[in-house]
């Protein structure tokens, strides 16, 4: 997509909402893109996405060719998870600046959002190759291998994108999740607690703990880490639902009568799941 091109699809797309880059007011002092810019800058710096929106779409009307002007609205609609926007701003970028680093990660982490992997993982190679600093796209790349059932591969990335980011939950998270794949029970352990540790809130990293856990035959314990993030019946119903898928019809019973019992009102999909398993033994 032509960069002015897509200046006017930004503009209105951001126009469906309250964003509007018209300037006709003859009283208004001349505003140069790079005011505008910074003045967009400033707005994000404290907070305020929607007037950082505003001025970057006001730089990029005046300055069409500006790759760090689309670098910032990209990056903007990326946090909305506006990823047909991002993607274009991305690309737009590289379309002035190939070599752009910050681009070409950001524009692969939205493929592999969109799940368009075949496209993200030539882009993430060449960012690492690149900047060996790059933690993100190091543990996109290992998200990838994962996918591809290259575990060895996918830990090695993710060990070396904690080692430069070491509080990062979600890396620790997913390097467990490869272990777990992997059949590495107890360095998948590690990593699930070591996420939680930094992040007590984080879902996924429960949900990775329970379904360890029900792997490992440690079901109260799986029902523990289910109850961290769901209601007491639908923690219940978790734990039964991931017996059931393997085949342990007794207790996936046990954890939906649990279920049925902790439920306050009708539970079908509780009751629907123990008629199932009745029925295979």
């Amino acid at each position: 997509m032509k960069t002015a091109s897509l200046v006017l699809v930004l503009a209105a797309l951001a126009g469906c909402g309250t964003v509007a880059v018209n300037q006709d007011d003859s009283t208004a002092e001349p505003v140069s893109a790079a005011q505008s810019l910074a003045a967009g800058d400033a707005a994000f710096r404290r907070g305020d996405i929607e007037a950082a929106q505003v001025k970057y779409l006001v730089s990029l009307s005046e300055d069409p060719d500006n790759p760090a002007t689309l670098f910032r609205i990209g990056s903007i609609y990326r946090s909305q998870d506006e990823l047909d926007l991002a993607e274009d701003s991305f690309r737009a970028v590289l379309d002035l600046q190939p070599d752009h680093t910050d681009a070409n990660e950001a524009l692969a982490l939205v493929l592999l959002s969109k799940g368009e992997i075949a496209q993200a993982q030539p882009l993430l190679k060449k960012v690492v190759l690149k900047d060996k600093t790059r933690w993100r796209a190091l543990n996109g790349l290992g998200y990838i291998y994962d996918r591809q059932k290259l575990h060895p591969q996918a830990q090695s990335l993710y060990a070396r994108a904690i080692r430069l980011n070491s509080r990062a939950p979600q890396l620790h998270n997913n390097l467990g999740y490869s272990y777990y794949l992997n059949g590495q029970w107890d360095q998948a352990y590690r990593e699930f607690s070591s996420a939680i540790e930094l992040d007590p809130g984080f879902r996924q990293a429960w949900s990775n703990l329970g379904l360890y856990y029900v792997r490992r035959n440690q079901f109260d314990n799986a029902l523990q880490a289910f109850e961290k993030i769901n209601s007491p019946h639908q923690a219940a119903n978790n734990v039964g639902y991931l017996c059931m898928m393997q085949e342990n019809y007794r207790e996936a019973e046990r954890f939906f009568e649990l279920a049925i019992r902790r439920s306050s009102s009708y539970y079908k999909v509780a009751h629907d799941n123990l008629d199932y398993v009745r029925k295979r033994y």
